[in-house]
């Protein structure tokens, strides 16, 4: 019997929304103990979230929401497949992909590394599961599921 993780069925859309929830659901629960913990301490918000910052917040949303999933989950399709060359355990290649993206995502802010260390493992287990449907069915299942995540982020930029 597959995982949770790698089972797709039974449609893609009953797919998408049951693993956005799961990646969606926890990082934000985990975010806010993060901001009540590290907030009183002092902590500065660029070091738990970056600043987005665009031309206009339409554009911004667009890029949060659309383009910047679809441009990483592309990228971190790459690294799978390089991760795989070492190791065929789906778990441990989702994990190494999750660490890699929350490594470059602390690059921008520290605290938003750990936030994001869960749904990037979603996104790669994602991946890996609609893989054998071939590449481009992956990416747009894991893009969907990326899309759905910084859909809660893309509207609080685009009101903000």
């Amino acid at each position: 019997m597959k995982s949770w993780f790698l089972r797709t069925g039974p449609s893609p859309v009953v797919y998408v929304v049951r693993m956005g929830l799961t990646s969606l659901v926890p990082s934000v629960a985990f975010a806010v103990v993060l901001l009540a913990i590290l907030t009183p301490l002092g902590v500065p918000a660029h070091q738990m979230a970056p600043e987005f910052k665009g031309p206009s917040p339409p554009v911004l949303f667009i890029e949060v929401v659309l383009l910047s999933p679809i441009a990483e989950t592309v990228a971190m399709s790459l690294g799978i497949m390089l991760i795989s060359r070492l190791t065929k355990r789906p778990f441990v290649i989702a994990a190494v992909s999750a660490v890699v993206w929350a490594a470059l995502h602390s690059a921008v802010a520290l605290i938003w590394g750990l936030v994001i260390l869960w749904p990037f493992f979603v996104f790669s287990c994602a991946y890996l599961a609609w893989r054998p449907q071939g590449w481009l069915k992956a990416v747009t299942m894991a893009a969907c599921i990326h899309i759905f995540q910084n859909l809660l982020p893309g509207m609080l930029v685009f009101l903000s």
